[in-house]
């Protein structure tokens, strides 16, 4: 009941403020924008502009200024007509003008002189460079969106295509964009930020074929944007329009139609299976009231469900979702409008078992989100524009195991010889994840103003989220392994713990892009961000979950973060027709705050360490040591800064040919101040271990720090450590064609080279070539054994030296379609690890033996896909047809994992994890 009221007040508040208090960008729309001249070259003031098209209500108008410049802003992405007129001149029309979700047209036209009425009319011609801004980015129009051969595992799959991204794994919902973190960028659906600030990836995932559009921002972030060092991506939805259009689609995937791409050898017997996938989706919008009331719904449910190879195929793991959207948008008159989304999904995400995992100890991810965003945009005046919102997300979510015969609470047990994974899951827990905001923005052109024509962009965005009644429990670990024909064990006793992480942020921005001249636009940005980190009030429960009545007081402000972020840019064109042009950019992207690195020590029990022999066949100790470690001494280093990357970027870009246009682009990320645990309290000497054990082991000495004091004694701080940072060179070439003569191509290679540290724990799942090399903690316990940071260097983790994507679609007669989808891209660096006793370090260590240097990698990844799909006519406005998506069709075995990273072990270095094999999905599709 708290929470409906809180939005029933927001949405007051938001409706009732003076206009001048608000404002934000929804994201999701385009513009065009261009210079009228007459045949002498000569600009054109007073000439009346007029734009329509099926995505506004009604039609716009402009009417030309002192230099002969028009724009319309706030463009859904979509098709537009320009009419342009002026007594004594033939009327010009401009048919069929792209905008796409981020981007502005630069629509330069020439007006001819006439004595009779008479109008030129030109269809489909546009330039495909844009003049005006510095950001790198790639857009998927809905022709790709609809027609794509992929996975289909929601939005990610059209982000992983963009040039230079690469998924943290397969199957995963994180980034890494030309070398940065996972938790670096910023996701943007329908205006509302769906960066949960618990983690810094996304969170509500909407009905795949409500999709309208989706734009990847790589590079060359405005100030509009707070937290992009890696990415902007932004998701926009389709909307209703004048006429009544909807489509349902059915996607199936059987194991009869799935192929092998593993030994007999390799996967025991076991290869890949699938249990099912069936996927529905149904999409409907119209009018309520012709050019006045819009809607649009959307639901898809999805099942898919596998086996990796070698693991049990009787426990598949098996993802379920169920999703809705609702849109509704209101052209109040011709100055005014509002729109309204509702969304909500269920979600059951499992994790991914290898063939050493046993099903009891695989977990899975369930619950539910309800995301809104109410919208309203006013015309001011044809050079002024207001836009407000509020939006966001609540979503309760549970982690516990994949099945319930089996127990969510319990002890896990890891082999370090064998690889193999028993027991209960590495986690449990309960929690509500949100974030609200209130964000506005106005924008206004000024023309012949301060040496040029200027349009400024200011701002104002307000969010609160992260967590809260959050209960986390690390189950026992025990590690087991045999050295000299003794089998020993070590291990932890956990108990769980209360937590909460709440981020609040107050940010102020202004842009404005400044065309010099006819060639020369500058962009110039700034934004101040007001972070500021709180726990809120939590109650202690027992081991049952209830309740005990005693409460953990909340802490109001545990560190601030108040930085300043500069922009600056340049777009120079180099030939006279706007088809040749040089950009440059520099800006400083801060890292938003990450709620789940400090919210670790709030509220946490004891933790027992205990070692001793160990009997495999009845699972006992004898011989035990046994020593609390009081972990409760654990705080934010008051001098605390907000980690940061400079972004250096330098692009060319060429028009070659109609829609066809050449980018190549260089960047240089500079991060640093990123953060780790430090021991304040313990004492430490030095000590040397030989790397003498295992495979590729090579005799020569490690040095290592031995504690000397008391484990109780040690009191960590999470504050900067210099020794982790980023260097990341990226240097992409891209060929984009936008849909016309029946085709369109999107194709791109990137090389990146990358040196630094990241927080990646040595022993734990975060290490593996999976990772995704965040750079936050998210409750990791990093540094506070400091031989975490032996030989943490080399390449970062999310480094993929070389990345080839191609997307292609060709329309054929008859309505018969061929599509395209191909990724190439080098397997992730991974090091060799080793298990230190705490008779050399005097506590139990894992360290990396060597650098990550390269010279351990996964498989390099060559999947292609593609799609044959056939439409028929059944009426003026329907048309049913049926499709083949053939998937990973060279039948790539990459793998994407290892069973074990020790040298010491039986499966070091043993393949694990792999892509899924050739198969076919069936697809039939109605659309009216």
């Amino acid at each position: 009941m708290q929470k409906q009221v809180f939005i029933f007040v927001s949405l007051l508040v938001l409706l009732t403020v003076p206009s001048a208090l608000l404002a934000q960008s929804q994201f999701t729309t385009g513009g065009i924008a261009g210079t009228v001249t007459d045949e002498s070259g000569a600009v054109m003031p007073g000439v009346t502009v007029t734009l329509s098209g099926e995505r506004v209500a009604g039609s716009q108008t402009f009417v030309t200024g002192p230099r002969g410049s028009y724009r319309f802003t706030g463009l859904p992405p979509g098709a537009y007509d320009l009419t342009y007129e002026m007594d004594g001149f033939a009327t010009l029309s401009r048919e069929q003008i792209t905008v796409s979700v981020g981007g502005t047209v630069d629509l330069n036209v020439t007006l001819q002189l006439s004595n009779v009425a008479e109008t030129v009319t030109v269809t489909g011609e546009q330039p495909v460079v844009d003049t005006r801004s510095t950001r790198i980015n790639t857009t998927y129009d809905r022709e790709w969106v609809e027609n794509a051969p992929i996975r289909r595992f929601v939005f990610f799959d059209y982000l992983n295509s963009a040039p230079g991204i690469s998924p943290s794994s397969f199957d995963s919902s994180n980034q890494n964009v030309l070398g940065s973190g996972g938790d670096e960028n910023t996701y943007q659906l329908d205006g509302v930020d769906i960066t949960a600030s618990a983690f810094g990836n996304s969170w509500p995932w909407p009905d795949i074929d409500a999709i309208e559009e989706v734009e990847v921002l790589s590079l060359g972030a405005p100030a509009e944007y707070a937290n992009a060092a890696g990415a902007v991506f932004n998701i926009v939805t389709r909307q209703g329009s004048n006429e009544f259009r909807g489509d349902v689609n059915m996607y199936i995937q059987t194991d009869g139609l799935t192929g092998r791409n593993t030994s007999e050898e390799e996967d025991d017997g076991l290869p890949y299976r699938r249990d099912e996938f069936t996927d529905f989706t149904g999409q409907l919008g119209g009018p309520i009231a012709k050019d006045k009331l819009w809607f649009f719904s959307g639901y898809q449910r999805q099942i898919d469900s596998d086996s990796q190879p070698g693991a049990d195929s009787d426990f598949p793991t098996s993802e379920e979702k169920d999703s809705f959207i609702g849109k509704l948008n209101y052209q109040i008159n011709d100055a005014n409008k509002i729109s309204f989304m509702y969304h909500i999904d269920y979600f059951d995400l499992p994790d991914t078992a290898s063939a050493n995992d046993a099903p009891s100890s695989v977990g899975t991810e369930t619950g539910k989100t309800q995301a809104v965003n109410l919208g309203y945009t006013n015309v001011l005046s044809q050079d002024t524009l207001l836009e407000a919102h509020f939006s966001g997300f609540w979503s309760d979510d549970h982690f516990g195991p994949i099945g319930e015969e089996f127990p969510r609470i319990g002890p896990r047990f890891y082999n370090f010889d064998t690889g193999e994974v028993t027991g209960a899951p590495y986690i449990w827990y309960d929690a509500d994840i949100f974030k609200t905001a209130i964000n506005a923005k106005v924008t206004h052109y000024a023309e012949d103003f301060l040496g040029g024509s200027h349009d400024f962009k200011f701002g104002v965005q307000w969010n609160r989220g992260g967590t809260t009644d959050g209960t986390y429990g690390y189950n026992d670990l025990i590690y087991t392994y045999e050295y000299n024909g003794q089998s020993y064990a070590y291990g932890y006793d956990y108990d769980y713990f209360a937590y909460s992480g709440v981020a609040t942020n107050i940010g102020l921005w202004v842009d404005d892009s400044w065309t010099v001249n006819e060639r020369l636009t500058v962009n110039l940005g700034l934004r101040y961000d007001h972070k500021r980190a709180s726990v809120d009030d939590l109650v202690v429960k027992d081991a049952d979950g209830n309740a005990t009545g005693e409460e953990f007081p909340g802490i109001d402000n545990l560190f601030t973060w108040t930085p300043v972020s500069p922009r600056i840019g340049f777009n120079y064109q180099l030939t006279e027709d706007g088809g040749t042009i040089i950009k440059a950019h520099y800006g400083r992207y801060y890292r938003a705050i990450i709620t789940c690195e400090y919210c670790l020590s709030i509220g946490s029990s004891p933790r027992v360490y205990f070692a001793g022999d160990y009997d495999l066949e009845t699972g006992t100790f004898f011989n035990t040591e046994v020593d609390a470690i009081i972990p409760g001494s654990r705080g934010i280093d008051p001098n605390y800064r907000n980690p940061y990357t400079d972004q250096f970027v330098i692009g060319f870009d060429r028009e070659l040919g109609n829609q066809l246009a050449l980018q190549v682009n260089y960047a240089y990320k500079r991060g640093n101040d990123y953060a780790a645990w430090r021991d304040i309290a313990g004492v430490y000497e030095p000590a040397v271990y030989i790397d003498d054990q295992g495979a590729d082991a090579t005799g020569q000495p490690i040095p290592v720090l031995r504690l000397v004091s008391d484990r109780a004694d040690r009191s960590f701080l999470i504050g900067n450590d210099d020794r982790l940072k980023t260097r990341i060179h990226a240097l992409t070439v891209q060929v984009a064609k936008r849909m016309s003569d029946n085709w369109q191509l999107n194709s791109s290679f990137s090389y990146l080279k990358t040196d630094g540290a990241v927080a990646t724990e040595p022993g734990r799942s975060d290490n593996e070539p999976t990772a995704d090399g965040d750079t936050a903690l998210h409750f990791s316990s990093f540094g506070q054994n400091p031989n975490d940071f032996v030989n943490l260097g080399g390449r970062l983790p999310g480094e993929r030296p070389w990345i080839f994507k191609t997307q292609f679609l060709y329309q054929f007669p008859h309505d018969f379609l061929v599509a395209v989808n191909y990724v190439g891209q080098s397997g992730k660096a991974w090091p060799r690890e080793v298990r230190l006793d705490s008779d050399i370090t005097g506590i139990g260590s894992t360290i990396n033996a060597e650098l990550r240097d390269g010279s351990r990698r996964v498989d390099d990844w060559h999947l292609l896909d593609v799609r044959l799909q056939k439409l028929f006519q059944i009426g003026p406005r329907a048309r049913v047809g049926a499709f083949f998506d053939f998937l990973n069709v060279l039948n790539s075995g990459a793998n994407e994992n290892v069973l074990s990273l020790l040298g010491t072990s039986d499966v070091f270095g043993v393949r694990s994890e792999f892509l899924p094999p050739r198969r076919v999905m069936i697809g039939a599709r109605l659309t009216f």
